[in-house]
């Protein structure tokens, strides 16, 4: 573990981002936790464990690698109703017309999936 600020300061060079944070965890705890780098790539002022980063559209991967982690546990399933996960997603109605606003609207004839 003692090589992983190394690991995120050559990131932070390769990628010429301004600062790298990276969490490292084993059966759900904790193990290394590094940051790299500065607020800005033309500022000074150095990053640390509790500096707000943005993240932007990088939700999506980590979105897609939670998935896949509770596909493999055995926990979800591609063709798994949403409602299952999320009971409040259950009742949805669809608008029938956008440009109308919320009417009319109906019910969603079959339950909404994840896409495979």
């Amino acid at each position: 573990m003692d090589e992983c600020p190394g690991v995120a300061r050559s990131l932070r060079r390769a990628a010429r981002y301004a600062a790298v944070a990276a969490a490292l965890s084993f059966r759900g705890s904790p193990v290394a936790y590094t940051v790299a780098g500065t607020l800005a790539v033309d500022l000074d002022l150095p990053v640390n464990k509790d500096t707000l980063l943005r993240v932007h559209s990088s939700t999506k991967p980590i979105t897609g690698v939670a998935t896949l982690l509770l596909i493999e546990d055995g926990r979800l399933t591609l063709d798994q109703p949403v409602s299952e996960v999320f009971p409040e997603l259950g009742k949805m109605q669809v608008s029938i017309d956008p440009a109308k606003g919320l009417g009319p609207i109906h019910a969603e004839w079959t339950p909404a999936r994840v896409a495979p």
